[in-house]
């Protein structure tokens, strides 16, 4: 037997009028579509239809997305200058070069005119035509240059000998006697690399260590004084470099040291 009930699948109640019509068909459809505008807020809100995927987000004002990409391509530059200064190995905290004459140095430095090393700036080369003349003027320059001169009654073959021995007599007057020409030892007799990888012959334990930073200045400028008043060619070299700074080159390292002790003795010569 069949039912009498109308069958409701497919349709929809048109309130206005009562009747059923089909949800396929152009009256239904508008007809779906008011109800759900009126029954949905999300839908209605954004006056969309109701088969659209909705973004509750607002989008950002023109103003603001160029701020926004502004501030990216700012930050990206930064990163890019931060690699060149580390990938050249400035040191942007103590070396400006724009205004000083300025000479790096260190024990393996290349023989370049001076103004053409790492760093370096002259204003006017012609200042330094006697330094360009001299050959490795630059490792005449560094502690472990070999020039023997006397130190408190004992002969070392490079500051470094004499330097590293006055720290280590902080406690062990024995050893530090073997950095010394005198002693006949390999050590004393060797190079200024030798005697720097031998200041850890004797270690200081922290007070010695704290007397030691608080006299190592002065010590090591005693020292230079009696280098450059025994070695003519050490002496000529630091009077060719004329009123530049002089700077060691720290090889691996974003800063440098600044000898002004050389400076120092320079300006009495």
């Amino acid at each position: 037997m069949l039912s009498s009930t109308p069958k409701m699948e497919g349709k929809i109640l048109n309130p206005v009028t009562g009747r059923w019509v089909l949800k396929t068909g152009a009256t239904g459809k508008a007809l779906l579509k008011k109800i759900i505008s009126t029954t949905n807020p999300v839908a209605k809100e954004n006056g969309s239809s109701p088969g659209k995927q909705q973004n509750p987000k607002k989008e950002k004002p023109a103003n603001e997305k160029n701020e926004d990409i502004q501030n990216k391509v700012q930050h990206k530059v930064q990163e890019i200058v931060t690699k060149l200064i580390k990938a050249q190995n400035v040191d942007t905290q103590n070396v400006d070069t724009q205004n000083v004459d300025r000479l790096f140095f260190y024990n393996a430095s290349a023989d370049v005119a001076p103004g053409r090393g790492a760093h370096e700036h002259v204003a006017d080369k012609d200042n330094y035509a006697t330094l360009s003349k001299i050959r490795d003027w630059r490792k005449v320059l560094s502690n472990f240059h070999i020039c023997p001169f006397k130190y408190n009654a004992l002969t070392y073959r490079s500051i470094e000998h004499a330097f590293q021995a006055e720290k280590i007599r902080l406690v062990d007057k024995n050893a530090a006697y073997t950095f010394s020409v005198e002693s006949g030892t390999a050590l004393g007799m060797g190079d200024g690399l030798a005697a720097r990888k031998a200041r850890k012959l004797v270690n200081l334990d922290k007070d010695k260590i704290r007397e030691w930073d608080a006299m190592s200045r002065g010590i090591m400028k005693r020292i230079a004084e009696a280098k450059y008043q025994q070695c003519p060619e050490a002496r000529h070299v630091l009077k060719a470099t004329n009123n530049a700074e002089l700077w060691h080159l720290v090889m691996r390292s974003k800063t440098h040291d600044h000898f002004t002790h050389l400076e120092e003795i320079r300006s009495t010569l």
